[in-house]
């Protein structure tokens, strides 16, 4: 069995039941104790899942994988995504640049363009381009701890005003069935107009968001122009992809 078979029989369980215990899992799936123990932990990482001891509770749409797990997972994916991404920019463009530490990557990765404009909700993304030679617009709001990302009615009368050449997302959950998802409800605004007010809008993320459903939903596919992710999405999801008309780039 497939290791995104395992995954789908997984989830669906824990659907049925709401948690399983380890012994269950080895038994319906008919694999060792070791297999199941893997799966648990990737999808732990990919906010499909919570670990507890012996055994496995799902997820609600609402909760997010903690700050810190999200920082130091899919590292080595994320640099590679950046770096795709980097050929997207053109010197002179006017970009938005999404909170999350998929665009935070991709913001270190502009010190090889000229004579950018950027504007961001997120402080960590402002920060780094600070050091680069670019135009930084930070707009107000309310701050969100951890993330250290700014939204609410003042960050949104601000981005009504503004127009960008492209705008870089990033996404808490990708899916064909709900689209481009996140966890906080109060960035969602914000998102949404700035996927109005963009020539180009392009989602960063790995491949752990794909079949992930958050919060609320700000973008169908259709929306999409380009979609950057690693190497590891499956050839069938990026079929999908394609076919519902975004244009996928693999690092």
């Amino acid at each position: 069995m497939l290791q995104e078979q395992r995954y789908d029989l997984i989830l669906k369980f824990l659907k049925e039941t709401g948690s399983l215990s380890m012994q269950e899992l080895i038994e319906r799936l008919n694999v060792s104790r070791e297999t199941v123990r893997r799966d648990l932990r990737d999808m732990e990482e990919k906010g499909l899942l919570t670990k507890v001891h012996g055994g496995a509770v799902l997820n609600r749409v609402g909760e997010e994988p903690p700050y810190a797990v999200r920082t130091t997972a899919h590292q080595q994916e994320k640099q590679g995504i950046a770096a795709a991404a980097l050929a997207l920019v053109d010197d002179g463009d006017t970009l938005f640049i999404d909170s999350g530490t998929t665009a935070l990557a991709f913001a270190h990765t502009l010190i090889a363009k000229r004579n950018l404009t950027v504007f961001t909700h997120s402080l960590p993304v402002a920060v780094a381009l600070s050091e680069y030679n670019v135009r930084v617009y930070l707009c107000g709001g309310m701050l969100r701890p951890g993330e250290l990302a700014l939204s609410g009615v003042i960050a949104n009368r601000i981005a009504e005003n503004l127009y960008v050449d492209k705008a870089f997302l990033s996404a808490d959950g990708v899916s064909l069935e709900h689209g481009v998802t996140y966890f906080h409800l109060e960035e969602a605004e914000l998102r949404r107009l700035i996927l109005d007010k963009a020539s180009k809008v392009i989602v960063l993320t790995d491949h752990s968001k794909f079949g992930v459903t958050a919060f609320v939903k700000t973008a169908s596919l259709n929306d999409i122009d380009y979609l950057v992710t690693d190497n590891h999405l499956s050839n069938q999801a990026v079929t999908q992809l394609t076919e519902a008309g975004v244009r996928v780039i693999q690092a």
